[in-house]
């Protein structure tokens, strides 16, 4: 089962002290791009959350967001650095000996000294706290999950109408390849008959030349392809994990046959199948960008 690129999923948690908001957003990339905006305090589990990720996802453009409102997720504490404060009254007493100056030191004083004060927070987190995280990041992932095979269900259908139709326009051309050859034999040796005429070329170089260019026309091995480029589109949607790139290198090679084939022919009626059959194979090119 296909799974599409894009999906969305949502985690709140709150209780009296905060509100813990995580949000996962997918969009189609070439590969797996993952972009963290979180706390501060969460940078140190980063690599831990994108392993949690890849273990779900395999492509996409992957933008996660997580906010804490409320009470911070470490609690900091104001510390005073004591041996800065003594170097201080050191100086201070030294400076009122030296040049006799009389005075005490206020607690303005105190608080305006540089670098004095300091916020001590915890390098780790509460392992309670770091589980709930982790737990709501699965949660917001199964949904994006979710929403991915949901739409990569849609898509599947899709592509397995449009392969139903290459595979009738293909019998189509089939059956148009049968004639072909006499219809094209004559069509040229009229051309050239009418291209030559009053110039003394007998028939028989004109049925010669006739011959090659029929030749050249031949799509017996672009239908061929076709059909087997058909088939493998058909097993791939089969499989399970990453298959968009495969199905995208298919698709190029359906839409290089047909391109070929409306080269080759001069009949209208094959023109006009291959205009068809490529229409359908770009919509599919298209969908395929989005398929992980």
């Amino acid at each position: 089962m296909i799974k599409s690129m894009t999906g969305y999923g949502r985690f709140v948690s709150h209780n009296q002290k905060r509100q813990i908001t995580i949000e996962v957003k997918t969009i189609n990339h070439r590969y797996l791009d993952i972009s963290c905006k979180i706390p501060r305090e969460l940078y140190p589990y980063e690599n831990e959350l994108k392993k949690q990720m890849k273990a779900e996802l395999s492509r996409g453009r992957v933008d996660v967001y997580i906010a804490c409102n409320g009470e911070q997720l470490t609690d900091k504490k104001m510390q005073v650095d004591w041996d800065l404060f003594d170097q201080y009254l050191r100086s201070i007493e030294a400076i009122q000996e030296k040049g006799n100056i009389q005075g005490s030191l206020s607690i303005e004083h105190i608080l305006s000294m540089e670098n004095l004060f300091y916020i001590e927070e915890p390098d780790v987190l509460d392992e309670q706290l770091l589980k709930t995280i982790k737990d709501g990041m699965q949660e917001a992932l199964q949904q994006v999950i979710e929403m991915r095979t949901t739409e990569g269900e849609a898509i599947q259908k899709d592509f397995i109408n449009r392969i139903q139709s290459l595979k009738s326009y293909t019998v189509q051309l089939e059956e148009h390849a049968k004639r072909l050859e006499t219809e094209q034999f004559n069509s040229l040796k009229e051309k050239l008959e009418k291209m030559l005429e009053g110039q003394g070329i007998d028939e028989a170089r004109i049925v010669q030349e006739a011959a090659i260019q029929i030749e050249k026309a031949d799509i017996a091995e672009e239908l061929t392809r076709l059909h087997s480029h058909i088939e493998q589109f058909l097993e791939a949607l089969d499989k399970n994990g990453s298959i968009g790139r495969k199905l995208d290198f298919i698709a190029q090679e359906l839409l290089r046959e047909v391109n070929t084939i409306a080269s080759k022919s001069i009949l209208s009626e094959v023109s006009r199948i291959a205009v068809e059959m490529k229409s359908e194979i770009e919509k599919i090119k298209e969908q395929v960008q989005n398929i992980e």
